[in-house]
C-alpha cells in the first residue's frame, strides 16, 4: 500500500513539476536535520506583511528533488496554496533550530492531502540554549533519602526541571533521582523517564498555612533514549508556540 501511494505521488509530481529544478547542496547539512516521516515542523507563509506560521508533518522526500509535507488546517479547514508560493520551513534538530526557504511545487489531493515543496538549496542553523525551559504540568516521584515522595513538575529542559512538593525535601547538592512520564510518538501512552539528579536550589513557600517547596534539579544521569525523548518533548512544545517557554 505504501509503495503504491509513493509511486502515485512520484508520477503526479514528475508529470506536473514542469521545469522546476533543484540545485545540488551539501547532503551533510540536510541530513543533520534528520527529517524523517512523522517529524513535526513549522512553516511560514509570506502572503502578508507579517509571516504566518503553521505546524506540519513530514510525509516523505526524494533526495535533491522534493519534500512532501502534510497539508495544514486552520480551524479544521484545509489551507490552500498556489504553485510557486514561497514558504520558510523551520525544524528543531538536536540542540539547533534549522530553517530554509522553499517553494510549493504542487498541492496534492490524492492519495493524500499534502504539499510537494522544492528540496532546500541552503540551510540556516542557530544553536539553542541547552537550558531552554518549557512549561509543563507533570506528576513525578522524587527519590530522596531512601523515600519516594510525590512531586509535580512545572518546567522542564534537556538539563533539568523544577519540582514542587508539599514540604521541603532534601538538601542543596544532595544526589537524588526522579521518575516521570513523557509522550513519545502519536498515540503513545507515555515513556517512563528515570533520571539521576542533583538538588541545586530549594525555595520554601507558604501555601494554605503549610510549608511547601520548589526544588530545582539538574539532571546528572539520563540514558540516551530518555535524553532523546526529553529533548523531543521540549522541541515539540516549542513548535506549539512561544507561550510554552518559561
Amino acid at each position: 500500500m505504501q509503495l503504491s501511494i509513493r509511486k502515485n505521488l512520484v508520477v503526479t509530481i514528475m508529470s506536473e513539476q514542469k521545469g522546476v529544478s533543484v540545485a545540488d547542496k551539501d547532503i551533510d547539512d540536510f541530513e543533520s536535520m534528520n527529517l524523517q516521516p512523522g517529524t513535526r515542523l513549522q512553516f511560514f507563509t509570506h502572503r502578508n506583511h507579517k509571516p504566518v506560521h503553521y505546524v506540519s508533518t513530514v510525509i516523505g522526500l526524494e533526495q535533491n528533488t522534493y519534500l512532501l509535507l502534510k497539508q495544514p488546517r486552520d480551524q479544521g479547514v484545509l489551507l490552500t496554496f498556489i504553485d510557486g508560493e514561497k514558504l520558510t520551513v523551520r525544524v528543531f534538530s538536536g540542540t539547533a533550530i534549522c530553517s530554509f526557504d522553499t517553494t510549493v511545487i504542487k498541492t496534492l489531493t490524492h492519495p493524500l492531502y499534502c504539499l510537494c515543496v522544492a528540496f532546500p538549496r541552503s540551510i540556516r542553523s542557530k544553536q539553542l540554549r541547552r537550558d531552554m525551559r518549557i512549561k509543563v504540568a507533570l506528576d513525578a516521584m522524587l527519590h530522596v533519602a531512601g523515600k519516594e515522595e510525590k512531586v509535580r513538575l512545572s518546567n522542564l529542559s534537556a538539563t533539568g526541571c523544577l519540582a514542587h512538593a508539599d514540604k521541603p525535601l532534601g538538601t542543596v547538592d544532595e544526589a537524588v533521582s526522579i521518575t516521570f512520564s513523557l509522550p513519545f510518538g502519536d498515540g503513545d501512552d507515555g515513556h517512563a523517564i528515570n533520571a539521576r539528579a542533583t538538588i541545586r536550589n530549594i525555595t520554601e513557600q507558604q501555601k494554605d498555612d503549610a510549608n511547601s517547596a520548589a526544588i530545582g534539579l539538574e539532571f546528572e544521569g539520563v540514558g540516551g533514549t530518555e535524553s532523546l525523548i526529553i529533548r523531543n518533548h521540549v522541541y515539540e512544545m516549542l513548535l506549539d508556540g512561544r507561550q510554552n517557554i518559561v
